[in-house]
């Protein structure tokens, strides 16, 4: 066990394993973690402080809510391999009606 440094962790966890031609691994039948492999990020947590340079998302982050409006956003990059890219803005509301801007 060992500290995950990683720039794109594949779980939440500070913490990462790593497995050798030793290793000894058994089945476990008992359901462990979220059904989905989704680690859903609460809105209230993003909208906290924004300005704080810890809430920055260097890493994807999983949010699921409802789409409340759709925005084109305007003006097209061409930052994908020289591939114009047409982006849109999303409102997304989460149970609580907290509001974030997710752009894709």
């Amino acid at each position: 066990m060992g500290e995950n440094r990683q720039k794109v962790k594949y779980v939440h966890s500070t913490l990462k394993i790593n497995l050798n031609e030793n290793t000894v691994v058994e089945a476990y039948t008992e359901p462990v973690g979220s059904e989905w492999g989704f680690d859903f990020t609460p809105f209230d947590s993003i909208l906290e402080n924004p300005d704080d340079d810890d809430k920055s998302f260097k890493s994807p982050i999983d949010v699921i809510g409802f789409v409340v409006k759709s925005i084109p956003a305007e003006g097209k990059s061409d930052n994908n391999n020289d591939k114009e890219e047409n982006k849109v803005i999303f409102i997304l509301e989460d149970l609580q009606h907290h509001q974030i801007f997710v752009t894709l």
